[in-house]
């Protein structure tokens, strides 16, 4: 109230300037999935919003790999592969240093480096990876992707048939087990089941006619 000696109340207001992204990234050629020894052929195309390419700009590619327990699309309790990542076989970080040519367009080649007779791998393998094309020595623009390496086209699957907090003591824990493709359509296939059983806890129930158990 302007009339009034004193303000009824108070009002803080923060006014940040938008500073819009000097730099435009496209990248190309990535899929959805992969087989565990396939390369990504990364395209990157890039300039400044003002029209002229990020001609000859430095590239920086990093990626993070992953078990992805549950690569099916929809199916949240499709559980596959292990619960380790197979350091044996393959690291966990992919890192490439790469230039753009003139028209500020570039292709890179990405590997998991993994080769013939190395350990099998019994897990998908899921990647996120950041590309930064540079400006000068600082990061000028930063886009990401995601991917699957799969160890083959058709996988072992179990799925539960009971939810998280569903089980009591003494009930019986059912499952399926079946072979499914990465198109998600069943597959076909011999299933080999190896029962491994582990508790470091053990609950004894006394028993009048028995003892304990």
């Amino acid at each position: 109230d302007a009339a009034s000696e004193k303000p009824n109340g108070a009002l803080n207001l923060f006014i940040e300037e938008f500073m819009p992204e000097r730099m435009a990234l496209t990248l190309s050629g990535v899929k959805d999935q992969y087989d565990l020894r396939d390369d990504v052929m990364l395209g990157m195309d890039s300039h400044y919003l003002f029209g002229a390419p990020a001609s000859h700009n430095g590239v920086k590619i990093q990626g993070d790999l992953h078990v992805n327990r549950t690569p099916f699309k929809g199916h949240s309790d499709w559980y596959v592969g292990t619960l380790d990542f197979p350091f044996s076989a393959v690291t966990d970080q992919i890192a490439y240093d790469s230039t753009l040519n003139a028209e500020g367009k570039g292709e890179q080649r990405l590997s998991l480096g993994m080769e013939s007779g190395l350990p099998a791998v019994s897990a998908v393998l899921g990647l996120a990876a950041n590309v930064t094309v540079l400006d000068g020595q600082t990061s000028g623009i930063t886009r990401s992707f995601k991917t699957d390496f799969w160890p083959t086209n058709v996988v072992p699957v179990i799925r539960p048939l009971f939810g998280k907090n569903e089980l009591g003591y003494g009930a019986e824990a059912t499952f399926e087990i079946f072979t499914a493709k990465q198109n998600q359509q069943y597959g076909t296939g011999d299933l080999k089941l190896t029962l491994k059983y582990k508790d470091s806890a053990c609950t004894w129930v006394y028993n009048p006619n028995s003892g304990r158990d």
